[in-house]
């Protein structure tokens, strides 16, 4: 489903899998949520994010062969998954999770990194940040 947001509000997934599997534009403000044991997963396509749309919560986010550049905060407690595509992380870094997985694509930090630091290897490139 292509994703059009111009609006405000906050997209939360309560229970199972939302899944944007055609690229889309999130313009607005507001963040988008997942809860624990939940999966909030973004599938083909280019999506555009506004530095105003933030990503949140104790879920999984998963990007699967997508063009992403999030310049909003990143703040996951749960996992932050990439398989394929490539995934920019250009606003504040919060948190990526307690698991982190990067498989067949490329995960960009290019944030300010708050409180402290991660270490990394294949697929996975580090630059501005702090």
């Amino acid at each position: 489903m292509t994703f059009d947001q111009s609006g405000a509000g906050t997209v939360s997934v309560q229970s199972g899998t939302l899944s944007f599997d055609a690229g889309g534009s999130l313009g607005g403000t507001g963040t988008m949520a997942s809860v624990a044991g939940t999966t909030l997963a973004f599938g083909g396509g280019a999506f555009t994010i506004a530095s105003t749309t933030g990503f949140s919560g104790a879920g999984t986010i998963a990007f699967n062969g997508v063009t992403l550049d999030e310049p909003a905060p990143y703040d996951i407690t749960g996992t932050t998954s990439v398989s394929g595509g490539v995934v920019t992380l250009s606003g504040p870094l919060e948190s990526l999770g307690s698991s982190l997985t990067v498989s067949a694509g490329t995960l960009n930090v290019t944030g300010t990194i708050a409180g402290g630091s991660y270490g990394f290897s294949d697929g996975v490139t580090i630059g501005g940040g702090t």
